[in-house]
Order: C-alpha cells, then structure tokens, then sequence
C-alpha cells in the first residue's frame, strides 16, 4: 500500500490529497498454475492511510498458508465508520462481527479462505 501512495506521489497528487484517503486494497497479478499462462488478479492487502501519509496493514493475503490474516485493527476507520452509519461505538463490534461473517461466506464460496 505504500508503494501505491508513493506512486500517486509520483504522479503529481500531493500528500495532503492522498490523506483523504481512508483505505488502499492492493490487487496483484497472481499466475494460475492449473492453466498455464493465465492470471489472475487477487486482492493481497488493504491498509488504512494514516495522517502522515504512513499506511498501517489492516490485513494481509499470507500465500503460503493461502488465506487471509488480520495484521492491526483500524481506530480510523471504525470511527467513521461509526459516524456515517449512526453506529453507536458499543454496537461496532458487534456490527463488525456480522459483516465478517457475511464475507466470510462470501469467500467460501469464491474459493478463499480466511486464517480467522
């Protein structure tokens, strides 16, 4: 993810634009071995931007284990998160919990699995 802001950097968008960003989901080009030359693009991090223009891994694909693992939990996010949907603080988690689940599902499905 700070690869990506770096190369936004690079093309003229300042670091104060770039701190209006909330999230970066970093896709990458990934070779399927089961058919040869095909590839395919898969989602591998999404980080939260932080004020500096640092990022923070939210989560991260771990390739070898093939699933998803959760690196830090996001403060920014969830507050606005809360503020936008009139989610009380106490309910997020909760909240949280259930979209999980709902993306859980969604992975299994697709053929992802998560290390959660």
């Amino acid at each position: 993810a700070q690869e990506a802001l770096k190369r936004m950097e690079n093309m003229g968008i300042h670091l104060q634009d770039l701190n209006s960003l909330d999230l970066v989901v970093v896709q990458r080009r990934w070779s399927n071995f089961g058919e040869p030359g095909k590839q395919e693009r898969k989602i591998v991090e999404i980080a939260e931007v932080e004020a500096n223009g640092a990022v923070r891994k939210l989560f991260e694909y771990n390739y070898l284990r093939a699933c998803w693992a959760e690196k830090e939990v996001s403060v920014k996010v969830a507050e606005k998160v809360c503020r936008s949907y009139g989610i009380a603080k106490e309910k997020f988690a909760e909240k949280w919990r259930e979209a999980e689940e709902r993306i859980q599902e969604r992975m299994k499905r697709y053929g992802h699995r998560s290390a959660g």
